[in-house]
């Protein structure tokens, strides 16, 4: 039986409003059972509105840290976007981790025991930052449109004593 621990993180309102977190716990939970492991209470990790693009997080960085300690054997995630966005930094946590002996299970990712599984677990990192990017794009999009329908800045408020008046073209 191995030490168990769990990197959890959910990065907008509406994904905490939803309790994908808790999604992500149960799901967690559940494997570290079914491979015969205990998950230490301390060894929790959650970071809740927080960027995957950010790499200095404060579960993120206090799970960090505990695995250097030799707090933990193995380390369950839901999936590789969950650690981080930017594949550079996926591969920074996971380097550390191995380098601490630490064991990585991801529940929907190939994270590979050798060459052409790394590789292809790469891969699917990529495509994690790939999905960020989109998502991006296209909130930027419907940004854009809504402005255009409603002739209005979103969120935008004059200042005491102003009016808005939108360009007339």
């Amino acid at each position: 039986m191995k030490r168990a621990a769990i990197y959890m993180r959910v990065s907008t309102a509406n994904q905490e409003k939803e309790e994908t977190i808790d999604n992500q716990y149960m799901e967690l939970v559940a494997r570290i059972e079914e491979d015969g492991n205990q998950l230490l209470t301390d060894c929790v990790y959650k970071d809740v509105g927080w960027s995957g693009t950010i790499l200095e997080r404060p579960d993120l960085d206090r799970m960090r840290t505990d695995a250097g300690e030799d707090k933990y054997d193995v380390l369950y995630f839901y999936d590789r976007g969950r650690v981080a966005r930017r594949y550079i930094f996926q591969e920074i946590v996971l380097d550390e981790l191995r380098a601490s002996n630490v064991e990585v299970v991801s529940l929907h990712d190939i994270l590979g025991d050798n060459d052409e599984e790394r590789v292809i677990g790469g891969v699917i990192g990529i495509f994690h930052e790939y999905e960020r990017l989109k998502i991006m794009e296209r909130m930027r999009i419907g940004k854009l449109r809504k402005v255009r329908e409603n002739k209005k800045l979103l969120g935008y408020n004059p200042k005491y004593g102003y009016d808005y008046l939108p360009r007339i073209k």
